[in-house]
């Protein structure tokens, strides 16, 4: 059988790809190496333990997000429950444990209260990762790259950040190095766990 579109790996990113060329009546082939489907999204059973392969929770989940949207799309979203985190993550240094939260005002009071002298800088590397969100959850399936103005126009924190590292962006705002890695880790955008499916 030919094919119109081959896609390699069958972690989340290939399944929903093809699930969306498959509606828009493409013939798309998917390939995976290992046994089951998911990639990332896959656990794994040891000594009566089960462990997460790697993805512990899922940014742009709430209303409105790219997530949520996309759920919708599939025709999924009555069929998974999302949970809200209460605490997302925690960070373990030598001298110190550093507490992600979800809600995201909360997280950046709380790192601000660490590192008081660095609380405009918080302030505005959160200002910049709300505004790269806010763009990508409403970024469109199909744009035209070949007309600059348009991105521009329309994101305009993604055409200002498009060819700056994260380093670069923490450089310019953060003095502390550790905060730095807080930052760098992973931008705490309110994010979810999967509960179950059916």
């Amino acid at each position: 059988m030919d094919y119109d579109v081959i896609i390699i790996g069958a972690g989340l990113g290939g399944l929903v790809c093809a699930n969306i060329l498959a509606e828009k009546g493409f013939h798309v082939a998917i390939f995976e190496k290992k046994a089951a489907v998911g990639g990332c999204c896959t656990s794994f059973k040891r000594r009566g333990f089960t462990f997460d392969l790697s993805v512990q929770s899922i940014g742009g989940c709430r209303a409105g997000g790219r997530v949520w949207r996309l759920l919708g799309s599939l025709g999924l979203r009555d069929r998974i429950e999302l949970l809200p985190l209460d605490r997302a993550r925690e960070y373990h240094f030598p001298d110190r444990t550093i507490i992600q939260y979800a809600e995201l005002n909360t997280h950046i009071e709380y790192l601000a209260s660490l590192f008081p002298r660095e609380q405009a800088g918080i302030k505005k590397i959160y200002q910049v990762y709300r505004s790269l969100a806010a763009e990508i959850d409403r970024f469109p399936h199909t744009l035209s790259w070949f007309d600059p103005s348009h991105v521009e126009r329309e994101f305009p924190s993604i055409f200002q950040y498009r060819e700056q590292t994260l380093q670069e962006l923490l450089d310019a705002f953060i003095q502390d190095p550790v905060l730095k890695v807080i930052l760098g880790v992973r931008s705490p955008i309110p994010s979810c766990r999967r509960a179950s499916s059916p």
